[in-house]
Formats: C-alpha cells, sequence, structure tokens
C-alpha cells in the first residue's frame, strides 16, 4: 500500500495538481529558478524562428506561452494535469493574451495535432522525465517532431537526478525512508540523465533539429 501511496503522489497529474500555483510561482521564488526562466529566455530568443506557432507541451501554468505570446508568436498550451491548465487559462485571460494562446489539456506522448503542424515546438521543465517507460519516452519524442515542421526546431529539458530525488523527497517525504529499497526506479533515472551533471537541467535541441545545446 506505502508503494502505491507513493507512486500515487509522484504522478505527474497528481503532483501539479497538488502544486497548484507553485509550478506559475517556481520560476521566480528564487535566484536560481529565475536564473533559469531568463537563460532558458535568452536561448530561445536565439533559435526560435521570427515568428509562427509554436507548440508548448507540457507547459504547466503557462509562463513560458505568455513569454511566447508577449513576443508576438502564436502558441498552443498542452498540459497534462487539468488543474495547470485552469491556472493557465486564467494567467492568460489577466494578461489578455487568449487571441494569441490557446491552451487544451492532453498528454505528449500522444498529441492530438496533425503532422507539420508548428513552426518550432517546446517541452520545458522536465515533462520527458517524468515518462519512466522508455518505450513511451521514446513515443514521446518521436510525437514532438511528428507535430513539428521537418526543419523546425524543437526544444527539450531533461532533469538532473539530484533534481528529480529532491522532488521526489519534498512531494513525498516518506520516499526518502525508502529509496534504498525502490532501486528500480532510481536505476531508470540515474539511466535517463547519466552524463549530466547534478542537478542541473539541459536544454537540448533534438536529434535532426539542430545541435545548439544549453548543458
Amino acid at each position: 500500500m506505502a508503494d502505491d501511496d507513493l507512486r500515487a503522489k509522484i504522478d505527474p497529474a497528481n503532483y501539479y495538481y497538488d502544486l497548484g500555483e507553485g509550478e506559475w510561482e517556481r520560476l521566480q521564488e528564487s535566484f536560481k529558478n529565475s536564473l533559469e526562466f531568463e537563460t532558458t529566455t535568452d536561448y530561445l530568443s536565439q533559435y526560435l524562428p521570427e515568428s509562427g506557432h509554436i507548440l508548448d507541451a507540457g507547459g504547466a501554468a503557462g509562463r513560458y506561452s505568455i513569454w511566447l505570446a508577449e513576443q508576438g508568436y502564436d502558441v498552443t498550451l498542452l498540459d497534462l494535469s487539468a488543474e495547470q491548465v485552469v491556472i493557465a487559462k486564467s494567467w492568460v485571460a489577466e494578461r489578455d493574451l487568449e487571441s494569441q494562446v490557446t491552451i487544451q489539456q492532453g498528454d505528449i506522448r500522444d498529441l492530438p495535432f496533425s503532422e507539420n503542424r508548428f513552426d518550432a515546438t517546446l517541452c520545458l521543465g522536465g515533462p520527458l522525465s517524468h515518462v519512466i517507460s522508455d518505450d513511451e519516452r521514446g513515443e514521446a519524442v518521436r510525437e514532438l517532431n511528428r507535430v513539428t515542421q521537418s526543419s523546425a526546431p524543437v526544444f527539450a529539458f531533461v532533469m538532473g537526478f539530484v533534481s528529480v530525488v529532491q522532488n521526489l523527497i519534498k512531494s513525498a517525504p516518506h520516499f526518502e525512508a525508502g529509496i534504498h529499497r525502490d532501486g528500480d526506479v532510481l536505476t531508470r533515472t540515474r539511466r535517463e540523465v547519466r552524463g549530466r551533471r547534478p542537478g542541473v537541467r539541459g536544454m537540448s535541441l533534438l536529434p535532426k533539429r539542430g545541435t545548439a545545446r544549453l548543458t
């Protein structure tokens, strides 16, 4: 029962429902997090097309979608969490950006969009890191590529191992006591971030879309 409770707690839909407005606030709550936002938007400014329709996949409360709209882009935000979708709609309405930002619930493993729909795609903040299955993560990457024009960039974040464990402990304190017992989850997490510095998010253009990288 304890394992079931743990997995339910860290399930992305449940985690971000419980987090609520915290995901919107996250990128401003500390110097490190605000630096993440500033560095990411600087990087995006270099590689995004000058105009077009951008997919913000796993866009949560809409921090990046709003930034994109303020730069003049049309944006579609998709997120697994119904709660984050509600929060994103509220913030978009407050900024009077409804004409530029479309928001809907959905799963990055099965995107409800046609091929070559977007001029660029973002998958920032860690949605891919929440997909534990190798096969399902591969499917998510293929979906991000499928809905993006063949010559257009796809930007993706993954979370460092230490950050993953810190988030697990924060969201489910009893995980700390069982951290050595549940070796399967940790082994898979280590494999996903092998070669990255602990605790650091890395953003890359996905393979075949380009070679620029921020780590």
